[in-house]
């Protein structure tokens, strides 16, 4: 469930003061159908390529938003198209002034500590993410099942930031209402036992267990050994070779994040919007997916969900224009090459880059792209926590660095609109006035006009280079019968069957 991940991510990156900059991980909270197997109880083992590193409470840290996923639930979830559905509340009930919302909390669910899902359980928490919450004014409880929200204004946004709201109980808020339950930490290991009073149901999957790896050649070596079940992500590189192994079977699906590279625009290098709309023409998307994802990727050209319902991607879409990005730096004075120092190559507009380290293949793509129209990037690689400590201190001209937007228009308007909390903080206002009016649209074709307007503003005045929606890859042993649907397939583990010998299993 999409909503577990962003949770528990968004928890631990607030931590590290990067919360501002990384959102969610992604999955689809819609479920598939059942398989029709019988068969009998069973455990999944899945190898995640990760440091090795322990936190300060002894939790294995390269595993927790895995752990989040499999422990936690949210209020409500995401589809794919980006339209919020119930999770642990089965509807909601809007004001005609559409500020009061009135959510009916599902019966029946029960925490891993035994205790009920209740309004006045939640209250404290929800009261706590208050300012996280689009135009939340209040939340109040109505009686033990239902609870409402008022806004100071109207907006439908309120609904997709409910997603990461953690809804726990027990002491620290240890105790989810997902389908598994931790069971014990050992070294670079995690289990969990299926939680059998689970609200959609008695977990088919018995036991999951994660290990960490250094590596992708160490992960891949487990699963051959039948070590592992599952290699939670398969990297671009591998993935062709891992798809023709007869025994295993890859799942993919696009990854609500963007790869992006933004822009400090309190620089005077980037102050004017020619330049930066020359710099997305200087790119070459197709070009950069097919050299540094293998191919395994979409075009981004802004930071809306290309498959959102509201969303309409090819009004964003433009080629690559090499002769009109030269044109417009040209127009803002940099037509001219030259050499700003002896180590320098000759160009006419040079800027310095910082990039997380696992996109360093995507960042000389892109700096080889933009070489070709005379801009020099250099390049300095960072860990996750070095970024976010440099991009919250606004110690950047420019960063390279993936920004989920959870699929849904709220992480759209919270990372872009200059007032927002958790916005980028690179200076960019100029789509305040459409974000406002997108976040205040209440019928759906309100909503679709207020996006076109969002896209329009981000291609004419871009805060960033929206560069490619990344796929991410699982590759699972076919020991396992999987629930159809396009969904990300962890996030279904509950629901798998071992596979007979006739379908594949029991190698």
């Amino acid at each position: 469930d999409q909503s577990q991940v962003v949770r528990s991510e968004v928890h631990q990156l607030r931590k590290c003061g990067a919360a501002s900059i990384i959102g969610g991980c992604a999955a689809l909270a819609a479920c598939g159908s059942e398989a029709t197997t019988t068969v009998e109880q069973s455990s999944v083992r899945v190898g995640v390529v990760a440091p090795r590193e322990m936190g300060p409470q002894g939790q294995v840290v390269g595993l927790s938003y895995l752990t989040g996923a499999l422990v936690n639930e949210a209020l409500v979830s995401v589809a794919g198209d980006g339209k919020i559905v119930p999770r642990l509340v089965e509807r909601w009930e809007r004001s005609e002034d559409g500020k009061r919302w009135q959510f009916y909390l599902k019966k029946g669910v029960r925490f891993h500590n035994g205790d009920q899902l209740t309004s006045s359980l939640i209250l404290p928490e929800l009261q706590s993410h208050l300012g996280e919450l689009v135009g939340a004014q209040s939340v109040s409880r109505i009686d033990e099942s239902s609870f409402s929200i008022v806004q100071d204004e109207a907006s439908t946004l309120l609904l997709d930031t409910l997603i990461t709201v953690p809804i726990a109980s027990g002491e620290n808020g240890r105790a989810g209402t997902g389908p598994f339950v931790p069971n014990s930490l050992r070294g670079d290991a995690v289990t969990f036992a299926a939680f059998d009073d689970y609200h959609r149901g008695e977990p088919s999957i018995q036991q999951v267990g994660l290990r960490q790896y250094a590596n992708q050649r160490m992960a891949w070596a487990a699963l051959m050994r039948r070590d592992i079940d599952v290699l939670y992500e398969v990297s671009p590189e591998a993935r062709d070779f891992i798809e023709t192994e007869s025994t295993i079977a890859v799942s993919s699906f696009l990854r609500p994040y963007t790869y992006l590279l933004a822009f400090d625009l309190e620089d005077a290098r980037f102050r004017d919007k020619r330049v930066r709309r020359a710099l997305n023409l200087a790119v070459d998307r197709e070009e950069v997916i097919r050299i540094a994802l293998k191919g395994h990727a979409e075009p981004a050209y802004d930071h809306l969900w290309p498959n959102h319902w509201a969303v309409d991607a090819s009004r964003s879409a433009y080629p690559r224009d090499a002769a009109a990005a030269l044109a417009l730096l040209r127009s803002s004075g940099y037509g001219e090459m030259r050499a700003e120092t002896p180590e320098r190559m000759p160009n006419r507009l040079a800027f310095h880059c910082l990039v997380y380290a696992p996109l360093e293949r995507l960042a000389l793509a892109v700096q080889r792209q933009l070489a070709l129209v005379g801009v020099d990037m250099s390049i300095e690689l960072l860990s996750l926590q070095q970024m976010g400590r440099r991009i919250v201190a606004g110690d950047f001209e420019a960063f390279l660095f993936e920004l989920t937007n959870v699929r849904t228009l709220g992480y759209t308007y919270q990372f872009w609109h200059s007032k927002s909390q958790m916005s980028v903080r690179t200076g960019y206002d100029a789509a305040d006035d459409a974000l406002d009016t997108m976040r205040l649209a209440r019928t759906d074709e309100e909503i679709k006009q207020a996006v076109m307007a969002v896209q329009d503003v981000m291609k004419n005045d871009p805060p960033a280079i929206f560069i490619a929606y990344p796929e991410m890859a699982r590759a699972v042993s076919n020991d396992f019968v999987l629930p159809g649907g396009d969904e990300d397939i962890f996030h279904t583990i509950a629901r798998w069957k071992t596979a007979s010998p006739a379908q594949g299993g029991a190698r």
